[in-house]
């Protein structure tokens, strides 16, 4: 049983070096391709590849959907995927833990694996603050590709949609969520889905410190604050009509909202995390 990481990035360069890093030594062959960065991403992954050139497989793809074609003939074989973020850093002493129980085939009658992020709002040396998941939005981010004949037509990235053909006994609810809270997990990430994590990036609330308003209104509140961010750079760019209707249809600042609903809920926690980060 093989575990294939494979990561997507575009625009990673603060937080890449720890996310590869921290799953070297659990996954057999790590997939990481890049949508042609333009930061010091791609710099940092060649060096990292040069390290572990047995173990890497590093490609430049020009779009997203193009990423489910690297790992479509892994499966109906022994293999599981492990999904991975370049704003994810996973604990690698947990992950050995939890690379013994998949090389004993502990979980072989599952068809994913989930585990604890903590989304994190503030990093601040040996802590962060973040919305834990649950209850915010948990992802499954270890699929066991022995449990399909196939998967096909992936017209989204990576492991998003497409029709997957089931063996028998298998199919979308065959999940285990490892740990019921972040001490106990050995799947535990840091999801650093609302700081800056590009050295290009500016800060920019909306987008990225979003969980602005935590309460039962904060879904609303943002989507008013967000308007009124267009507005003020409408007035103060001078912007034409033609610069907000693209503003508006800006795919990355639009699932910022959703981020928003998915990702906090629940209570803001503080948690030590020396031994995640080096």
């Amino acid at each position: 049983m093989k575990i294939i990481g494979i990561i997507l990035v575009k625009n990673e360069d603060i937080f890449i070096k720890n996310s590869i890093q921290n799953i070297i030594k659990f996954c057999d062959k790590i997939i990481i391709l890049d949508n042609y960065s333009t930061d010091k991403t791609h710099e940092i992954i060649i060096n990292i590849k040069n390290k572990f050139q047995n173990k890497i497989e590093y490609s430049r793809i020009v779009k997203i959907s193009q990423s489910h074609k690297y790992i479509e003939s892994y499966a109906n074989k022994k293999n599981w995927i492990f999904q991975v973020d370049g704003d994810e850093i996973f604990d690698e002493k947990r992950l050995l833990i939890l690379k013994k129980d998949i090389k004993r085939n502990k979980y072989n009658n599952f068809w994913r694996l989930g585990g604890v992020s903590l989304n994190c709002t503030e990093l601040d040396n040996k802590f962060v603050k973040g919305f834990l998941s649950p209850p915010s939005k948990t992802k499954g981010v270890l699929f066991n590709f022995n449990a399909i004949k196939s998967w096909k037509n992936c017209r989204v990235e990576r492991l998003h949609y497409g029709d997957i053909v089931f063996k028998n006994g298998f199919n979308h609810n065959k999940i285990k969520i490892l740990g019921n809270n972040w001490e106990n997990s050995n799947l535990r990430n840091l999801h650093f889905c609302f700081l800056k994590r590009s050295s290009k990036e500016k800060e920019d609330i909306v987008a990225r410190n979003a969980p602005f308003e935590i309460g039962k209104n904060r879904y609303l509140k943002s989507q008013i604050r967000y308007f009124t961010y267009l507005i003020i750079n409408l007035i103060k760019n001078n912007m034409k009509l033609k610069s907000l209707i693209y503003l508006l249809k800006k795919k990355e600042r639009l699932q910022s909202l959703r981020k928003i609903e998915q990702y906090c809920r629940g209570n803001l926690v503080k948690k030590n995390i020396e031994n995640i980060i080096n």
